[in-house]
């Protein structure tokens, strides 16, 4: 290197000089000062650091692992439920008629023809029936719908596919 140096204007000789004088002084002091800071403090940080790194990443899997969980619930459950759709329940209906039942009414008419001094009266009593032209019609409709067996082992499935959030 001095050799180089020696070839050199006189100006340029200085400034080489100068930098070469820099850059060994530069390099001396940082060897002593790495040789006695031993990064003890940065090693630990970045200790923490990972560690706190690796705990977020193990939170974060578990967390994407139970909403995948849950995703595939919900999908089945959508199926389920589209299948139950198609399925149509069996629906009977009973209607009961019974009809021209005629309400009939008795009316007494007890009345004292006033002749007399009260035993000797005599009471007339009339009774006359009359039909009243009124008609009741009583219907009973009765419907009866049964689950398919198929549509009872499809909610049996969504019950137990939701049986392990509803403690949640």
């Amino acid at each position: 290197m001095f050799e180089i140096i020696k070839n050199l204007k006189p100006t340029h000789r200085l400034q080489a000089f100068l930098f070469a004088a820099f850059l060994s002084t530069a390099s001396a002091v940082l060897t002593v000062y790495l040789k006695t800071d031993d990064c003890n403090g940065l090693a630990a940080q970045y200790q923490v650091l990972v560690k706190n790194y690796t705990e977020t990443m193990s939170i974060n899997n578990t967390l994407i692992e139970s909403n995948n969980n849950k995703d595939r619930d919900m999908i089945a459950i959508k199926n389920l439920l589209e299948e139950m759709a198609k399925i149509k329940p069996e629906t009977t209906t009973k209607t009961t008629v019974r009809s021209n039942e005629r309400v009939y009414a008795v009316v007494r008419d007890e009345r004292s023809n006033g002749m007399g001094s009260g035993s000797d009266s005599s009471v007339v009593a009339h009774a006359m029936i009359r039909q009243t032209p009124k008609e009741k019609i009583i219907e009973t409709k009765t419907t009866i719908t049964k689950v398919p067996e198929k549509q009872k082992q499809l909610i049996d499935s969504i019950q137990n596919i939701l049986k392990d959030y509803k403690d949640k």
